[in-house]
């Protein structure tokens, strides 16, 4: 070596030791502590220097680390190999340094490897690793060259946590890699994902079982070991294997020893083995029974112990079934068996036959009857002998049944056989005959019914015959029937027997069915004749004709005469009118009614008027009294006369006298559907005295008690009460064409303004309640005018219909504004439909 290459190999190893990586050092081992609380450490390196790091190259010689260390007076367990603590990233430089660690052997108390720990340790021909190790770290970790095997202690690998990227391993080993199973390590994933053949050492399994499957045989396994490793002699310990079938498992512990620089290690691993169970043959017993017996007992034999065994190894009885049951039909059956359990038996089953026998069987055909003349009947049989409830056996063939009896056999006795029947399930020697009774059939002679009326002579009486059977007819009756009758001519109306009998056949049982005579009534016409009268006057007596009696009957031959009515009363208005003809009873008669008619004409009537209106004075109101004899109102009429005016106020009519002079009036009554118009009364008017011009008068109209004029003194005041009648309320007041609806007290009167001219008051009325100050249903408002009526808020497009009260439409008036007047020029109460709102008023 020259002086530059000592000089730096100088540097180098002061720097190495510059820099120190460890907690502590004893008898020449370094380690950091992993944990205080648990008290563990790690083996580490002593330094480093650089890029690249030698952490381990002053370790040389067989290291051994112990389990456990103390230091500062406390004892720390060994339970890893830290990172780089062996070896080195490189070994181009100080390269003796790395072949000075010559074995290093580790403590059970080791639980992981980590990063590098021996990469490059290349003295080291062989590397033990104990099985306490779960965990490899890192890449390099044992990349030792020149090792010529590494052993795995672990009955499972480690696991190896990543790799390098630039393609290191965790593994590089040229040499072999020693385990206790193979099929452990290549199984983990891990192992098996990162195996390179070309770089790694193939596994090598330390020792191999002769068998791990044996079969059942009352004795213990015999197993030998083949040793793998030829650098090594092995030794076995004695194990104890499990004698019962099953899989099983054992720890084995082998000792592997080592003439040469080889270490001798042990390892105890699981051992994993199968005794199959053995075979046991089961066969069901072959037998026999009846059909419709029970099934015997069934029985096994077994055949295959093994070891001196018998039956009493096994824990569950096979179950020995068979598919024929109580019912089952004559034949061979197979007996099975199946189940049963015994820990070291497998069963294999033989099944067994179960024969089913004929039973015995003997029958009878029944004794049978039939009508002459009927199909033969279905043939039974009785049966002795059957079993489970059967009420015939199935047959292989059936039985044939034969008779000499046929349709048109006549009344008597016939032999019936059943022949040539095969039972399936039974021995059936012969079948005994039975007997066919051949019985009359029954024939219905029936008489037929008949019908006559009262007084007529009897019909000839027949009958027919109902039962005939194989063509037969009257003719085969020895003996015809004969038909009969108690009815004479005279018998009343009613129903009577008709006898039939005397018939005869010897293949017919023959009844009797009576008919019936019904004497019927005769039609007896009863009419009334037309009638009239006037109206107002009794009804006439209505008489009544007769048409049909026969023999000596009349009317004293009823039992009730009918009776004659009309719906017509004195009062009946004037029409037309029937006359009815009902009830009425009789033996042998029944009634035809003709009605008749009653015709009711108008009467007359007459007004007599002898009323006093002489004298009168203006001012004065007088009722007018004409009277008229139907006590219909009289309508009264006079010339244009400024001195008087006539007005109606409910059903009666009054004068009133406004002015003095004399004139003329007439009562009339112009009749109506029941009455012709009277003739005219007159009568003549005499008023004293001149109207006041400067007292005006206040009209009053309002439709339930008409138009009402009253003179009031000039510049008073006048109160008006209004009454509703039923079913209607107020809606609307005017004073002189002005709206005054809201100046209506609670009680329904109105006082009017100062009266200084010729005034009017008119008053609505709406339907509902009679209640003066209803709520209206709608805004709708209509009022009387001088001109007519006005129509105020109605909705746009509603139609405005004025109507007379009996029902005549006057106007039709579509909304189009707000307001809309409508004129009216006939005096007279109107009725108006605005929408919902029904009003009426008098103009």
């Amino acid at each position: 070596m020259t002086m530059k290459k000592i000089i730096l190999l100088t540097l180098m190893l002061c720097n190495m030791v510059s820099v120190l990586a460890y907690d502590f050092e004893v008898d020449g081992i370094y380690y950091n502590i992993t944990s205080e609380s648990k008290l563990t450490v790690e083996v580490t390196y002593k330094s480093t220097t650089g890029y690249y790091s030698y952490h381990g190259c002053l370790y040389s010689g067989a290291i051994t680390i112990p389990d456990s260390v103390v230091y500062n007076g406390k004892s720390y367990t060994v339970t890893g190999i830290g990172a780089w603590a062996f070896g080195s990233e490189n070994n181009s430089a100080l390269e003796s340094y790395f072949k000075r660690l010559t074995s290093i052997a580790m403590p059970s108390t080791i639980e992981y490897i980590g990063d590098g720990a021996f990469c490059h340790c290349d003295a080291l021909s062989s590397l033990i690793i104990p099985s306490s190790v779960k965990d490899i770290y890192g890449y390099s970790t044992l990349w030792c060259t020149n090792c010529k095997f590494f052993v795995f202690l672990s009955s499972y690998p480690p696991k190896l946590h990543g790799s390098n990227p630039s393609g290191g391993y965790a593994l590089y080993i040229p040499g072999e890699i020693i385990v206790p199973q193979i099929s452990l390590y290549l199984t983990d994933s891990k192992w098996n994902h990162e195996k390179d053949g070309s770089r790694w050492g193939g596994f090598v399994e330390m020792l191999s079982p002769s068998d791990s499957e044996f079969e059942y045989n009352g004795q213990m396994p015999i197993v030998n070991w083949t040793n793998n490793l030829s650098t090594y002699t092995m030794n076995v310990s004695d194990i104890l294997l499990e004698k019962s079938a099953g899989n099983h498992s054992a720890n084995v512990k082998a000792y592997f020893y080592s003439n040469n620089d080889m270490p001798s290690f042990s390892i105890e691993f699981p051992y994993e083995y199968t005794i199959n169970k053995a075979k046991l043959n089961v066969k069901a017993k072959d037998t026999s029974r009846v059909y419709g017996d029970d099934n015997p007992s069934f029985n096994n034999t077994y055949s295959g112990f093994v070891n001196g065994e018998n039956e009493s190894v096994i824990s569950e009885i096979p179950t020995i079934s068979t598919p024929a049951i109580k019912t089952s039909n004559v034949g061979e059956y197979p007996i099975t068996v199946s189940g049963g359990s015994a820990a070291n038996y497998e069963f294999v089953y033989e099944p067994g036959i179960l024969k089913i026998l004929k039973a015995q069987l003997s029958a009878k055909v029944n004794d049978t009857t039939k009508v002459y003349g009927k199909n033969n009947p279905s043939f039974t049989i009785d049966y002795y002998g059957l079993k489970n409830g059967e009420i015939a056996p199935a047959w292989t063939t059936r039985p044939t049944i034969k008779t000499e009896a046929t349709l048109s056999s006549g009344v008597g006795q016939y032999e019936v056989n059943a022949v040539n029947g095969v039972p399936v399930n039974y021995d059936l020697s012969a079948i005994t005959a039975g007997t066919l009774s051949i019985t009359p059939a029954p024939l219905t002679i029936k008489a037929k019914d008949a019908t006559r009326q009262y007084y007529s002579d009897d019909p000839n009486f027949s009958y027919t015959c109902q039962g005939f059977v194989n063509g037969d007819n009257e003719n085969v009756l020895t003996s015809k029937p004969s038909v009969s009758t108690s009815a004479t001519q005279t018998s009343n109306v009613g129903t009577y027997e008709i006898k039939v009998g005397e018939a005869a056949s010897p293949n017919y049982s023959i009844s009797y069915v009576n008919g019936t005579l019904t004497i019927t009534p005769r039609t007896l016409t009863t009419s009334v004749g037309n009638y009239d009268r006037i109206y107002n006057e009794e009804n006439p007596t209505f008489e009544v004709n007769y048409d049909g009696f026969a023999g000596n009957d009349d009317v004293n031959s009823l039992r009730e005469k009918p009776t004659v009515s009309t719906t017509a009363t004195k009062t009946s208005d004037v029409g037309t009118y029937p006359i009815t003809i009902s009830g009425g009873s009789a033996d042998n008669y029944q009634f035809s009614y003709t009605s008749g008619t009653l015709t009711i004409n108008k009467a007359e009537q007459n007004i007599s008027w002898e009323q006093d209106l002489t004298g009168l004075k203006v001012g004065d109101q007088v009722e007018l009294k004409a009277a008229v004899s139907s006590g219909l109102p009289v309508t009264y009429t006079m010339d244009y006369s400024s001195a008087a005016e006539i007005y109606t106020s409910g059903n009666k009519s009054y004068l009133d006298c406004k002015a003095g002079g004399q004139f003329p009036i007439r009562a009339v009554q112009n009749g109506n559907k029941n009455y012709y118009s009277s003739p005219r009364a007159s009568n003549t008017v005499s008023i004293i005295g001149t109207n006041p011009t400067s007292d005006p008068t206040l009209t009053i109209k309002q439709a339930d008690n008409g138009s009402v004029k009253v003179q009031v003194s000039k510049g008073s005041v006048y109160t008006f009460t209004i009454a509703p009648s039923h079913g209607w309320r107020v809606h609307s007041v005017t004073f002189n064409n002005s709206d005054v609806t809201n100046q209506l007290n609670s009680g329904g009167s109105f006082t009017t303004p100062t009266i200084t001219n010729n005034s009017t008051l008119s008053v609505v009325f709406e339907q509902g309640s009679s209640s003066v100050n209803a709520t209206r249903s709608s805004n709708v408002k209509i009022m009387a005018t001088s001109e007519g009526i006005k129509v105020v808020d109605a909705n746009m497009d509603d139609v405005i219909r004025v109507y007379t009260t009996g029902g005549l439409l006057l106007h039709s008036v579509k909304v189009d504004s707000q307001t809309i007047d409508i004129p009216l020029t006939k005096r007279d109460v109107y009725i108006i439909k605005v929408g919902e709102k029904t009003v009426k008023l008098g103009y």
